[in-house]
This record gives C-alpha cells, structure tokens and sequence, in this order.
C-alpha cells in the first residue's frame, strides 16, 4: 500500500499480526466489529503501528489481541480490542466503540482521547498524557490517573471497582451519584461494582441504591467506622444484592 490509500476489509477472521511501519495516513475500514466472522472482520492477532507512522484510521473490525500505537494522531472508531490499548503516541483517538476494550487502556502518550468506549480493565493515564481527555468512559478495574498528568479532562465515567476516603463521597458513591474517589477520579459506581472504605471513622448515614454492590473495609471493622452521629438508621438499603 502507499500513503493515503484506502484498504477495503471484508468479512472474515484473519489469522495473524499486523504491522504498519512503512506507511502514513491510511485508513483500513472493516465490516463491522462483532464476534462473527461471517458479518465482521475480525483480525485474530495483534496490530502495532510503528513509530512515525502517523494519520492512520482504522474503522469496524475486531482485534482478539492488543493493539499497539507508537505514532501520532491516528483514530479508531468502531474497533473493539480483546487484549490491551497501549496508546505511546501524541493525539490519538479512540471512539464509539461501547463493547470496545477487553484488557487495559495504557495511555501514556499527551492529548489521547477516550470517547463512548468500555474497557473491562483499568484506565491508566500515565505521568506524560498531558492533556487527555476521557468521556463518556466506563472501566471495570477503575481509573489510575498519575499526578504528574497535566490537564487531564474527564466527564461522565462509570467505574467498576473505586476506593473512598470522604464521608460524603461514601455517602454518593453508594447512592448511585457521582462522587471522588481517593485517586482524585470523579466518577460513578456501576450495578454490581466494588467500593472499598480506607481506614477511618465516617460520620454519614448511607442509602444504599446501586443493585449488586460490594461495600468493603481496606484494613477490617476494627479500622473503619460507620456513624452517622445524629441519624437512627445508619445504613438503609435501596437495592438488591448489597454484600
């Protein structure tokens, strides 16, 4: 292929690796990103674009391995990724894929976007993604965003598993509300996700809203106190499946 072409997938699994390392500004377009090869396309490897390989667009297909970027400014829309993301590039784009990521989102490279994406792992946002831009994300293994991170916009993020050092942000998390979680993240908890209490006494009462939550001690019962001082019902439950 030369710079700039467009590269047509049909349906089908395609058994191997990928590399781009001798080409710019492609754009690889699938036939859709679901599980069935008959209907999609499906790349049964992983896909690594090179260092200084930039501008490329890939668009609806599958990868069952990781996909890794060492180059600027490319886009993927519609592409969901069974391994991990390793973003180690400068403006990159990854968007509108809701069944997207199987294993971590690595962002270490500035100005990346996350946008309409799951990831069923972590979120990690490293010291040198300055400037990254998070929406509309949900992360099972939660958010990790190094201090050392400029900029770093977020909205509308849905985490599985978050830990809590506030009384009030307890008091939100497990009413189904936004809330801060000891890493700085504001995000909300989802159905069936894990809060886990840092030591400490809280002075809140709860109301317990969000079905299937795990509600946990870091260091045990004797390190972490629930009282909410003035209310007679120190924990009400809202919802089904509270462990």
């Amino acid at each position: 292929a030369d710079d700039g072409d467009r590269i047509d997938i049909g349906p089908g699994l395609y058994e191997e690796d990928v590399t781009i390392d001798d080409n710019e500004d492609l754009r690889l377009s699938g036939a859709g990103n679901g599980t069935d090869a008959d209907g999609n396309t499906i790349i049964d490897g992983n896909v690594t674009i090179g260092d200084f390989e930039d501008d490329q667009r890939l668009g609806d297909l599958r990868i069952t391995g990781d996909l890794i970027v060492n180059s600027d400014d490319n886009r993927f829309d519609n592409v969901a990724v069974e391994g991990d993301y390793v973003n180690n590039g400068e403006n990159n784009e990854f968007v509108n894929s809701p069944d997207s990521i199987g294993g971590d989102a690595e962002l270490n490279g500035a100005g990346g976007l996350l946008s309409g994406v799951a990831v069923d792992g972590e979120v990690q946002v490293g010291a040198d993604a300055d400037n990254t831009q998070l929406t509309g994300v949900s992360a099972g293994g939660g958010f990790t965003i190094d201090d050392g991170a400029a900029d770093v916009e977020t909205e509308d993020l849905t985490t599985g598993t978050a830990t809590v050092d506030d009384p009030e942000d307890l008091a939100d998390a497990v009413a189904g509300d936004e809330f801060t979680d000891a890493g700085d993240v504001d995000a909300t908890i989802e159905e069936g996700g894990t809060i886990t209490v840092a030591d400490g006494e809280y002075e809140t009462s709860l109301s317990v809203a969000v079905e299937g939550l795990t509600l946990e001690s870091a260091a045990g019962a004797e390190e972490t106190t629930i009282d909410s001082g003035t209310e007679s019902v120190v924990v009400e439950v809202d919802a089904d499946g509270l462990t």
